[in-house]
């Protein structure tokens, strides 16, 4: 029964694709825009993570002028995703994407094999362009639809990458093919088993995947990261992060060194481009918190304000 409903449920999605797939690429954006901020408007708990995460960040900033930072997140978030259905087409049109530090890819040549660290920002299946040249190795969130898990796989994989679906052996799959000297990147922004680091002056975890394999394997490491531009189309960013390097200090302590600097670094992007950021993402167990009633004092102030 369960797999006849995702059959179902992979049937509508491809008839909404083909649906969209008949309008022009802007109007396709428009309406994932459109969807996400009704999205945002329905998923109360969604909107109160939301504006608690960009409360800590921007402490100065009322709910009104959050909001806005809000609505513009959910409609990358949109975009993000309903850019999937047509990947291939959309990276490879001319003038859909672009580096603004072209100087950056010849870093990465000399370079090779690398770690990158990437984010839930912007256009993240962006990313896949550069991938494309590097024959990277990364790690992709399955899907609870295994029709239409299937379907975002081979159009990711069409990018001359080697994707791991998460999984109880991803860690293991990563160091092996990081001792075949292959370049690896993964998502390391949001919060997961790893080491304590401070983001944004909040205590928290992060996880320590990309770090570990830099660390361990001497490897230059990367802040790779895209924003959609106000046209719909794609800027990549690709900034060295410092390592660790000291050698007085345990492997243990150099990768929690390193994490801390790449959230430093992520912090940075994050403050230049808020309107990029998933902010939906309980990071710092703030929502869990205001539900427990355990919330600090003046964000729990601010979450009576939000409707």
């Amino acid at each position: 029964m369960k797999n006849f409903v995702f059959f179902i449920q992979y049937i509508l999605f491809k008839i909404l694709k083909s649906i969209l797939m008949l309008f022009p690429e802007k109007s396709r954006f428009k309406f994932a825009e459109k969807l996400s901020v009704l999205s945002y408007k329905i998923l109360k708990s969604r909107r109160i993570t939301t504006l608690l995460n960009l409360k800590l960040v921007f402490p100065e900033k009322s709910l009104e002028e959050l909001e806005k930072i809000a609505i513009e997140s959910y409609k990358t978030i949109g975009k993000a995703f309903i850019g999937t259905l047509w990947l291939d087409k959309y990276v490879n049109k001319e003038g859909n994407f672009k580096l603004a530090n072209p100087e950056m890819i010849e870093a990465l040549e000399k370079n090779q094999p690398f770690a990158s660290a990437n984010m839930h920002f912007g256009n993240m299946e962006g990313l896949l362009k550069i991938g494309e040249k590097f024959n990277i190795v990364t790690v992709g969130k399955t899907q609870n639809n295994p029709y239409v898990n299937n379907e975002i796989v081979k159009n990711r994989e069409c990018f001359n990458i080697t994707l791991l679906q998460r999984s109880r052996s991803t860690s293991r799959d990563l160091i092996k093919y990081a001792k075949e000297n292959r370049n690896i990147a993964i998502l390391t922004d949001q919060k997961g088993s790893g080491t304590d680091v401070v983001f944004f002056g909040e205590p928290t975890i992060a996880p320590t995947g990309i770090t570990s394999i830099a660390c361990k394997f001497d490897r230059p490491l990367y802040l790779i990261y895209c924003i959609y531009e106000k046209d719909f189309s794609t800027l990549a960013f690709i900034k060295e992060v410092k390592k660790c390097e000291d050698e007085t200090l345990s492997f243990k302590e150099k990768v929690q060194i390193t994490t801390q600097n790449t959230i430093n670094e992520i912090e940075k992007v994050i403050k230049e481009y808020p309107e990029q950021w998933m902010w939906m993402h309980d990071r710092w167990t703030f929502y869990r918190q205001y539900k427990k009633g355990t919330l600090r004092k003046d964000l729990t102030e601010f979450a009576k304000l939000i409707k």
